[in-house]
Formats: structure tokens, C-alpha cells, sequence
């Protein structure tokens, strides 16, 4: 070992006098290639880029849509739990939701207008069921389903072009009163 080390300690590093250039630069053609490789990437993240804005404006719409379709139902409920006592009947006529009440003039009617949820009572007082603004629920339709006891609820929003491109539905069950159908039944 320490003929070894004695070895290592005698060696010196030769420093050459002249440091050979052996270093050429990239060609015309080599930058030309890693240019358009970096034209094609850009292209590609940009039109990308492009795609997933209007995808994530559709998802917006569509959990603003299933937002307020949450709002809509937890009022709906609350309404409708209020109002189904003994005697009470509902009356589902398309985007309307009426509750008559036996032995009694009473007479309340449930409608989105306007964005907004709006019920009657027997003198035609407006009241505001819901203080959010409603605006992506463009209709809602009510129907009976399974004899008498439940109420469906249909919601649509439609695009620019007035075509329908989210649908969403929820049932609420009646305890008490008794559910009919005036007008079409639609599903």
C-alpha cells in the first residue's frame, strides 16, 4: 500500500499548453429542426389550451345547472312538506304546482318565472320562495308518478340556440295529501 500511495504522490498532472478546440457549433439545419420540434409543441399546447376553455365553460354551466337544481329542490320540499297535510291536494299542470285544501278556499300555486320561485296564495299575493336567482334552469315541468303519492320534477337548460343540453329530475313523495295530474303528463 504505501508503494501504491507513493506511486499516486509522485504523479503530476500534464497541463497541455494549448487546449485543443474540438468543438464545433450546431449547423443551420440541426437549429431549423429543434425550432419547428418547438413550433409543433407550442401549436399543440395553444389549440389544447383552446379546448379545455370551452370544456371547462360547458362543466360551469353544468354545476352552476345542478347548483341551483339543488336550491330549487331543497325550496320545492319545503313547500310541499309545509303544505301536505290531511286533506291537501296537489295538482301537477306542467311547470305549475298547485295545493288546494279540503273544507277551505285556500288555494297556493308554486312557479319558476323569471329565474325566480315564485308562490300564490288564494288572494294572489306573489312571494319569493327562493332569493337566489334561478337563470340556468330554463323550465321545469311537474308530473305524478306511482298513483297519488309522487311528484315529479323536471328541470332543463337549454344553450344559445334553445336547445336542450342538460336535463335533471328529482321526485318528492307526498305523506299525507293526495298528487293528480291536470293537463299532459310529461316525462
Amino acid at each position: 500500500m504505501r508503494n501504491m500511495y507513493g506511486k499516486m504522490r509522485n504523479k503530476t498532472v500534464e497541463k497541455p499548453d494549448k487546449v485543443k478546440n474540438n468543438k464545433r457549433g450546431f449547423t443551420l439545419v440541426e437549429l431549423t429542426i429543434v425550432m419547428a420540434i418547438l413550433a409543433i409543441v407550442t401549436g399543440i399546447t395553444v389549440s389544447f389550451s383552446v379546448l379545455m376553455k370551452d370544456v371547462t365553460a360547458d362543466n360551469r354551466d353544468e354545476y352552476e345547472f345542478l347548483e341551483q337544481n339543488t336550491e330549487l329542490k331543497d325550496a320545492i320540499c319545503a313547500w310541499v312538506a309545509e303544505n301536505d297535510v290531511e286533506g291537501s291536494k296537489f295538482t301537477a299542470n306542467g311547470d305549475t304546482l298547485t295545493v288546494t285544501f279540503e273544507n277551505s278556499e285556500k288555494k297556493m300555486t308554486l312557479r319558476l318565472s323569471n329565474g325566480r320561485l315564485y308562490y300564490s296564495d288564494y288572494e294572489q299575493q306573489k312571494n319569493i320562495v327562493l332569493e337566489t336567482d334561478l337563470d340556468e334552469i330554463d323550465q321545469m315541468i311537474f308530473s305524478v308518478k306511482g298513483g297519488q303519492k309522487l311528484l315529479r320534477c323536471g328541470t332543463n337548460h337549454k344553450n344559445d340556440e334553445g336547445k336542450t343540453v342538460i336535463t335533471n329530475a328529482f321526485v318528492i313523495s307526498l305523506r299525507l295529501g293526495t298528487m293528480i295530474q291536470e293537463g299532459p303528463n310529461e316525462t
